[in-house]
This record gives C-alpha cells, sequence and structure tokens, in this order.
C-alpha cells in the first residue's frame, strides 16, 4: 500500500539573514573558545563547539578537558551550515 508524502519547503530572505546573524553570533562565541578553552564549560558554551574541533568536554563536571590537539575551528561545518540554509529546491 504505496503511502503519499508530501515535501513543503520554504525561503525568506527575512529568514536567511535571521539564520545568519545567529549563526555569527555561534561562531563568535566558537573562536572565542578556541582562544580561551578553559573559560568554557559544557553548559556555557551554548553550541559554540559545534564550529570547533579538537574540543572535549569531560562528562561528569563539563569542563574542558586537556586535548593533544590545540582547538580550532571547524570551516567544514561552517560552510555546511551556511548552505543548509541556502537550499534551493
Amino acid at each position: 500500500m504505496p503511502v503519499e508524502v508530501k515535501i513543503v519547503a520554504f525561503w525568506s530572505r527575512k529568514y536567511a539573514d535571521r539564520a545568519r546573524h545567529e549563526r555569527e553570533k555561534v561562531l563568535e562565541k566558537s573562536r572565542q573558545l578556541v582562544e580561551s578553552p578553559a573559560k568554557y564549560t559544557r553548559a556555557t558554551h551554548y553550541g559554540a563547539a559545534q564550529y570547533v574541533k579538537n574540543v572535549d568536554f569531560d562528562p561528569t563536571t563539563g569542563e574542558v578537558v586537556e586535548c593533544t590537539k590545540k582547538p580550532e575551528i571547524d570551516w567544514e561545518a561552517v560552510r555546511a551550515a551556511e548552505n543548509t540554509s541556502k537550499l534551493t529546491f
């Protein structure tokens, strides 16, 4: 028995601008996390780690764990997030 599927997609300039602005705020927090990881915990970074490579958090305390590699911005993740908000159909 086939199931009918409908896909609804939308795009608006206002939504794209808002998404870009929110992404820039999170990216700024990511830069701060890279510069001084000791200032942040799992609770206070609030999404900034999604754009940072080589950062780990202690599961019990939520503090940043010392890594052998220096944290850096994950530019591929940033581009992927930008492309998600630019989807065209």
